[in-house]
């Protein structure tokens, strides 16, 4: 994609906040010449057509969807009640500034690193999406060496080693 985009990831936890998903998506059409990519699993209470500048990819193979990562100007995440902050963790290790709702355990997971929104706000999702979009090259790269930086502590041999720790106390 030469121009500009945003990735926005679909999943179950998104359904309850589909609404505002949409009133956002045709608010930045107005204002912004980014395109949307929203990846991940389709929802039944998704709109068959997203309208203009939209890209829905319900299916990417892992190495497909790191490379979507590196190239897009942000990650949103609108869900809830996400209790272990994978998609967010992986954007934010991609190299993506986020914008996720203030719920769940992503605080615990992603500190103070993505600009968060009032998950009952549009305008609030909207407001978090134009400043991330608005970030100077400095504050930019600045995110996304914190974002970088924290997924480091999240691999999967740390998760490993901290098991077999664990089991080896019991």
């Amino acid at each position: 994609m030469d121009l500009p985009y945003v990735v926005l990831y679909m999943s179950p936890l998104v359904a309850p906040c589909l609404a505002k998903v949409l009133a956002v998506r045709e608010q930045l059409e107005k204002e912004l010449p980014h395109t949307i990519v929203i990846a991940g699993p389709g929802l039944a209470e998704e709109p068959v057509d997203w309208g203009g500048r939209v890209v829905r990819i319900e299916y990417l193979p892992d190495n497909h969807l790191a490379g979507l990562y590196q190239h897009g100007s942000a990650f949103i995440y609108p869900g809830l009640h996400d209790g272990a902050g994978y998609a967010v963790l992986e954007a934010m290790g991609a190299g993506l500034p986020v914008v996720a709702a203030k719920s769940g355990a992503l605080q615990e997971v992603a500190k103070d690193i993505p600009i968060y929104y009032n998950p009952s706000s549009s305008d609030s999702l909207l407001q978090g999406t134009r400043r991330v979009l608005g970030f100077s090259k400095g504050e930019r790269a600045q995110r996304v060496h914190l974002g970088q930086s924290a997924t480091s502590n999240y691999t999967w041999e740390k998760s490993a080693w901290k098991l077999m720790s664990a089991l080896q106390r019991l």
